[in-house]
């Protein structure tokens, strides 16, 4: 068969088509153009279709594959919990996986994220940091609420500050 040179044929065409084309006049089973007329109209829109059906795959639309296979979706939930620094469960992860347009049962996610180990972060809780249950003397309040001493260098404050990261208490005279 005879290459056809790329300047000869428009960018409409693409080169597997005109090959097409070329084997079924061969074997005799094209239609010749008498047979059925296009009209200009016919072929804009089957052109715009065509356009549409690329956009739409562009930009997020329905896309022909169905379903994604398990160690695809889990490759997905990883770099989703890495992007949102491992804050979102199952329930949450469910709805971003949907949100980007990917099919996700919640109970798919569910079995996949406990499988792998995947679990959100989880809130820190409160740390009691003072006993006020105890039998040991207690100071005695000698302010007694009087803020405004009579005289200067009376009355002497502190305050105690407990730092959450190292546990160390830092007193400030």
């Amino acid at each position: 068969m005879k290459k056809i040179p790329k300047q000869e044929y428009t960018t409409e065409f693409k080169e597997q088509t005109l090959r097409n084309w070329a084997k079924l006049a061969a074997a005799g089973k094209l239609n010749s153009a008498s047979s059925k007329v296009v009209t200009p109209e016919q072929m804009d829109l089957s052109r715009l279709r065509a356009e549409n059906v690329r956009l739409k795959r562009e930009c997020g639309g329905k896309s022909d594959r169905k379903h994604l296979t398990d160690t695809q979706m889990l490759m997905l939930i990883q770099s989703i919990h890495a992007e949102l620094k491992g804050i979102c469960g199952s329930p949450r992860m469910v709805r971003e996986l949907r949100d980007r347009g990917f099919p996700a049962s919640k109970k798919r996610v569910e079995r996949l994220m406990r499988e792998n180990g995947i679990r959100a972060r989880q809130k820190r809780r409160y740390k009691v940091t003072l006993d006020s249950k105890h039998n040991l003397p207690i100071a005695p309040n000698l302010l007694e609420r009087n803020f405004s001493p009579a005289e200067p260098n009376q009355v002497r404050t502190s305050d105690i500050t407990l730092q959450p990261e190292t546990a160390a208490l830092n007193v400030r005279l």
